[in-house]
């Protein structure tokens, strides 16, 4: 009209995040006026540790806490993960969609992620101190006897940070090493592995 107003209707409903647009600045048909985001729903962006990524699947719940909203927990799915392990922090990114009906949560949060998974099968339980990664494969060394340590090769399956569910020539009530796990990978070379034992020389010894 002649008063050089317009009425300008949003394709979607939300909530105006930003409004770069203010009275009296030219605006032309590439400029943004406002930025208008649905909230309710919103992703979390979760670093899965590689070891655990086997267990994730597509459609599984999570639960997120958030340090900034005491007392509260809000539920989630997971819909994405990526093809790839980061190469710097060993992790799968993995995405999952959160119910923010109550607009409780806010962008660029963090937040710990509790993802429900299926009861493991087998396996044996060792702390996550004993297994020891190489180029291709995962070693945790058996005691033989007091000097002798025999390497198994295994695969990894859940962990909660502390242990770590193992699959391989490991059996219930093997004693692992964990304190020096480290120093016995070094003794042996990549195609050593599983081939023999480590003999430790005890200390003082010729």
């Amino acid at each position: 009209g002649s008063t050089g107003r317009f009425t300008i209707v949003a394709p979607t409903a939300g909530s105006v995040v930003r409004r770069p647009a203010v009275t009296g600045a030219f605006a032309g048909e590439s400029d943004a006026l406002a930025t208008i985001v649905d909230t309710t729903v919103l992703w979390a962006l979760i670093d899965l540790p590689e070891w655990e990524a086997s267990s994730v699947r597509l459609g599984q719940p999570v639960e997120l806490t958030v340090d900034g909203v005491a007392g509260h927990a809000f539920d989630g799915t997971i819909t994405w993960m990526a093809a790839e392990v980061d190469p710097r922090t060993r992790a799968v990114t993995t995405r999952a969609e959160v119910n923010n009906s109550e607009g409780l949560l806010r962008a660029g949060q963090f937040a710990r992620a509790r993802i429900t998974v299926d009861a493991p099968e087998g396996g044996v339980v060792v702390p996550l101190g004993a297994v020891q990664r190489g180029d291709d494969e995962s070693v945790v060394f058996v005691r033989i006897d007091d000097s002798v340590f025999e390497p198994r090769v295994v695969t990894l399956g859940r962990s909660d940070g502390r242990r770590v569910q193992v699959h391989g020539e490991v059996r219930v009530g093997d004693p692992v090493v964990t304190t020096g796990a480290f120093l016995l990978r070094t003794e042996l070379s990549r195609d050593s592995i599983g081939a023999g034992c480590c003999d430790i020389e005890e200390p003082g010894g010729g």
